[in-house]
């Protein structure tokens, strides 16, 4: 079993991007680690928060990271779907993220 990238590992500067899509590809095959797997598709927990601050559900994310992709090819669709973030909501995100990593479960 493996666990996911660390929330930290962030790309465009977006921080848990890329654990979220690690989760998800990790969960698909059966190799994500069972504590990770607690809410796996869960859209309230942080996973399904990055997929809504993007303005896509968890669901679709999850669709599209399944159809294949690199981290910076499923955010750039993420974008298409609404607007790209810029840096002040960059910088919201990763605050959000920074406050409640002691309370969450990455």
């Amino acid at each position: 079993m493996k666990m996911p990238s660390s929330p930290n590992k962030g790309i465009i500067r977006m921080m848990i991007f890329t654990r979220v899509l690690d989760k998800i590809r990790l969960n698909a095959c059966g190799e994500l680690r069972e504590d990770f797997r607690k809410n796996p598709d869960e859209a309230l927990d942080t996973d399904g928060a990055c997929a809504d601050y993007q303005r896509v559900s968890y669901d679709k994310l999850r669709d599209r990271v399944l159809t294949g992709g690199t981290e910076k090819e499923v955010l750039r669709w993420s974008y298409m779907k609404d607007r790209p973030l810029n840096q002040t909501d960059l910088g919201n995100w990763n605050e959000f993220t920074r406050n409640s990593h002691s309370t969450q479960t990455w």
